[in-house]
């Protein structure tokens, strides 16, 4: 029941990042990610963080057509190693289902907006927000003898900047803690 109610959540609230410096409102996005370095350890590996996200600019012609805002899912699996006493290796399996809300600035619209004339190229994007929203975290060892669930929720903060490779397509970088790595690539797709 508690899986059926995450995906149902994840499904309803997924977001998108849409960085399309001549974007209209209410147009949306869609944006996946993968990344490296993370907010667990050192010692953590994270493999292939994905993060998946959708946007509306103007939020339904509520907000100005440069901010959007929207849901994401996220999925890690981290594997954490450390040496106990004695010398015995451990290894601590993470797996991390995150799903929230996101709200974006693109900055370089807003910049062309709100001085009335068209100051940044447009295959530009520079943008700013946020996440707000919820992380899922099983946990158990290499022999699968300690299982554990923990939940919290996060704030988020991120900045990036992206290219827009023609009128439906981009690829960007983001700088946040967005799939539970510091740095995400990824591609987005305006629709």
């Amino acid at each position: 029941m508690k899986i059926k109610f995450v995906i149902l959540m994840a499904v309803t609230l997924m977001s998108g990042a849409i960085y399309a410096q001549d974007s209209k409102p209410n147009r949306l996005a869609l944006s996946t990610g993968f990344g490296t370095p993370n907010r667990f350890s050192d010692y953590a590996t994270v493999k292939l963080p994905i993060h998946l996200s959708y946007e509306r600019a103007g939020a339904f012609n509520l907000l100005p057509e440069y901010i959007y805002v929207g849901g994401y899912v996220r999925y890690a699996k981290i594997d954490y190693e450390f040496t106990a006493i004695y010398g015995i290796n451990i290894t601590y399996n993470y797996n991390l289902i995150g799903f929230g809300g996101r709200a974006t600035v693109d900055i370089a619209r807003a910049i062309d907006v709100l001085s009335g004339s068209e100051v940044m190229p447009k295959f530009l994007a520079l943008y700013g927000g946020a996440q707000i929203g919820y992380d899922i975290i099983t946990i158990s060892d290499d022999d699968y003898e300690s299982n554990s669930m923990e939940s919290e929720g996060r704030i988020e903060p991120f900045v990036g900047a992206g290219v827009n490779l023609g009128q439906t397509f981009g690829l960007h970088v983001e700088f946040g803690n967005t799939s539970a790595a510091i740095v995400t690539l990824g591609a987005n797709l305006k629709f």
